[in-house]
């Protein structure tokens, strides 16, 4: 990868793929859970806490699972404790901050946030912080 080169999360599936072979089902989510827990990875934020989430659920170690298996497990993702959920709010923030760009717009001084003053960006806001 070239330094400097910003990696975008629509790139994250392509860095690694994780796969396993095993004489029967449990052995092979036992050897997963496994080298989910042995994958390093540095300077990246990656899904690894998703997958050994996923790999922990009794419907995906029993193989009974469909494709809205995560729609229904997941729903709002794992619980938070409020300290977390006000981590995790600042931190969305923070991104949405550094990433939106300044964009020429019809406020007075000429410029406007593109991203981070839009109806969705506020919205998404509101909701972070229980409002």
């Amino acid at each position: 990868m070239k330094p400097g080169l910003r990696l975008t999360p629509e790139y994250d599936p392509l860095l690694a793929k994780v796969m396993v072979h095993a004489a029967d089902r449990p052995a092979a989510v036992a050897r997963l859970r496994r080298a989910l827990d042995e994958v390093a990875v540095g300077g990246l934020q990656t899904d690894l806490g998703f997958h050994r989430w996923l790999v922990d659920l009794p419907t995906f170690v029993s193989g009974g699972y469909d494709t809205g298996l995560i729609d229904r497990e997941w729903g709002g993702g794992p619980p938070l404790s409020d300290a977390e959920a006000a981590v995790v709010a600042m931190a969305a923030a923070e991104g949405r901050r550094r990433a939106a760009p300044v964009v020429p717009g019809p406020r007075l001084g000429g410029a406007a946030p593109a991203a981070a003053d839009s109806a969705w960006a506020r919205l998404a806001r509101r909701e972070a912080i229980g409002e």
